[in-house]
């Protein structure tokens, strides 16, 4: 069975002159106006829902959080601190030295009087923590120490934040 086409721009035309003709009432021999029909829009389509992606899909986010610290180290601990030692000691004893010197030869002090000890000991003591502290600033553990310490400030200073922001917020409730 063949389907009959239809002329939809005719078929509305038609309509649009049967309404402009209703308009006009002839039967009693004069013309009245009668006031235009309302336009009515059909009801509205159902509101679709969007579909949420199921708890199955997943989303793989290949960047690591800042909080992770990685660190390859291809050595052990005990090496590092025998090329610290190897590195350091004969640097702390120079400085000892030398200040051993400045203090025998310029201020003239007895080479063997305990302030020639204390001097000597408090340059080697100093030199060999400078150094240290530079060293544990630039290894594997103190950079994770370093960056472990510095998030866990960001932390507390994140919470101080929020608890004082808090108190703000109740004590302007209380005062309404």
């Amino acid at each position: 069975m063949k389907r009959r086409k239809v002329d939809h721009a005719a078929l509305a035309a038609k309509f649009q002159r049967q309404g402009e003709a209703a308009l006009y009432d002839t039967d009693e021999g004069t013309a009245v106006a009668r006031r235009p029909a309302t336009f009515v829009p059909p009801p509205a389509a159902p509101a679709g829902v969007r579909q949420l992606p199921t708890q199955d899909t997943v989303q793989q986010v290949d960047v690591l959080p800042a909080a992770s610290v990685q660190t390859v180290v291809r050595t052990s601990q005990k090496d590092h601190s025998w090329g610290f030692l190897i590195r350091v000691l004969p640097l702390a004893a120079a400085f000892a030295v030398a200040a051993a010197v400045v203090v025998v030869g310029v201020f003239e002090v007895p080479a063997t009087s305990m302030k020639t000890i204390v001097t000597t000991f408090t340059v080697f003591a100093g030199v060999y923590l400078w150094a240290f502290l530079k060293d544990l600033d630039a290894s594997p553990a103190g950079i994770a120490l370093r960056h472990t310490r510095e998030l866990w400030k960001h932390i507390h200073a994140e919470r101080k934040f929020r608890h004082d922001w808090y108190r703000a917020e109740r004590e302007e409730i209380r005062k309404r």
